[in-house]
């Protein structure tokens, strides 16, 4: 898995990861992973809930956060399309223990958080 790390937001990605847009500490990346299914699996993380949610027919998906060292909440948008408009979904996620990692499996891809 290829390595990105900007201030104190890490992702790790069997995909390339682009940055679209960076303006003053404001950066959104870019995950093309080419119309799939995303298993976004969450390892006990959220109690109540089961272990994944499945997203379908996702063609990028798009993280936003900021660089400063204080703010680690990022949205992760889920796209049928490049653009902002055609997301079937977006949430928000604090990043400040974890990595996102995004695996490359047969017939999906695995969406994940690992403790670092």
């Amino acid at each position: 898995m290829k390595k990105f790390e900007i201030s104190n937001f890490k992702m790790m990605s069997d995909f390339d990861i682009r940055i679209l847009r960076e303006e003053n500490d404001d950066v959104d990346i870019i995950v093309a992973i080419g119309d799939r299914v995303v298993n976004l699996i969450f390892n006990d993380i959220i109690e109540g809930l089961g272990s994944r949610i499945q997203f379908v027919d996702i063609k990028n998906i798009i993280v936003r956060f900021n660089k400063s060292k204080n703010l680690n909440i990022c949205t992760i948008h889920m796209l049928k399309k490049i653009d902002l408009f055609s997301a079937v979904a977006n949430f928000e996620i604090d990043y400040s223990k974890y990595c996102i990692c995004v695996e490359a499996k047969e017939g999906f891809v695995k969406m994940y958080l690992d403790s670092y």
